[in-house]
């Protein structure tokens, strides 16, 4: 990999973000702003109240109650009528359902649930804590209030269309600060206190759920579960990504300072530019590093190929990006 060298002092890691954006202090007000900035004060204004609705206690209550009511829907309109079961703790509850009866299905998931917000309580935070109480019991009352069932007979429609509305409902919900409550409060509290992860520690607990329903419940009904869970799986990843619409895209070229001036002028971001270094020839090399909108992004591609034609972009998706530039997480 060859390299270029530029004759010019190395900026910072931070140059072009700052170079991008004015100071807090500067005004539009008499002539305050360069001509050249006032986009990038505009767009920095829209991209502060945007930040400020998504992390509202309205937005998120918002979230958490669609997300639980289509949830429930799932539940109550397919997956109960069909014998089927999910993971976390509303499928240990739908499994004691069948098995055992007694009490109705909301009311099995409200008793495996309550042990992991007593101890959720005083191990997690306290806004996770009371926005995932808050997605739990709106979970548990859409449950009581929705008698629907879907006029649905063959199993593979029943299952394709239950996994398809448990996954808006899990992506939904876990757009906010909260969750829609059971496992996801054990899976936080067994990371800070054991650095286990949570996506493995979500695997191993859905896998052993399924398992106890293989040996206590009808075989095909787990089973046609298993697929349902898997389709719910990839709907909830596609709706955090369509409500969350960044881009983080890695440059390595030649003319780093070029396409860095040029996006920022022509799209109005910020670009940061990292210290690399070639493992083949031992070369420094700048990487140019930008959170960019969905939206943006092919005319970003189009600035950097422009410039050169030879560049190397990695671009990858984001589960949520936080800052000045975008949005800031909320102190409180």
């Amino acid at each position: 990999m060859s390299a270029s060298v530029s004759q010019q002092p190395a900026k910072s890691a931070t140059a072009y973000h700052q170079a991008a954006l004015p100071a807090p202090g500067l005004s539009l007000s008499g002539g305050g702003l360069p001509e050249w900035l006032v986009p990038f004060d505009a767009a920095r204004s829209q991209r502060s109240r945007m930040g400020a609705l998504t992390r509202s206690t309205a937005w998120n209550l918002m979230l958490l109650t669609v997300g639980a009511v289509i949830y429930a829907l799932a539940l109550n309109a397919i997956a109960i009528p069909h014998g089927l079961i999910t993971g976390g703790a509303s499928g240990l509850g739908l499994l004691c359902y069948y098995l055992f009866g007694g009490l109705d299905a909301p009311q099995w998931v409200l008793l495996f649930n309550l042990p992991l917000y007593v101890v959720g309580y005083v191990f997690v935070s306290r806004r996770f804590f009371w926005y995932s109480l808050y997605g739990m019991v709106c979970t548990i009352a859409a449950m009581q209030c929705i008698h629907y069932t879907a006029p649905i007979q063959d199993p593979w429609t029943a299952v394709l269309t239950c996994g398809a509305l448990m996954g808006v409902g899990w992506g939904v919900a876990l757009n906010s600060l909260g969750s829609l409550g059971g496992f996801d409060i054990l899976a936080v509290l067994l990371h800070r206190k054991f650095n286990i992860s949570m996506g493995g520690f979500n695997i191993v607990s859905t896998v052993g759920i399924f398992a106890v329903g293989l040996a206590f419940w009808e075989h095909q009904a787990v089973l046609y579960s298993l697929f349902a869970f898997c389709a719910a799986s990839m709907v909830m990843e596609r709706c955090l990504g369509l409500l969350n619409q960044r881009k983080l895209v890695l440059v390595v070229s030649d003319t780093p300072e070029a396409i860095a001036k040029e996006a920022s002028s022509r799209l109005h971001i910020g670009c940061t530019m990292l210290n690399g270094q070639s493992a083949y020839t031992g070369d420094a090399r700048k990487v140019l590093l930008i959170a960019i909108h969905t939206m943006k992004l092919k005319q970003l591609e189009e600035i950097i190929y422009d410039l050169d034609p030879n560049a190397f972009t990695v671009t990858q998706s984001t589960l949520n990006v936080l800052g000045s530039r975008f949005s800031t997480p909320n102190e409180n």
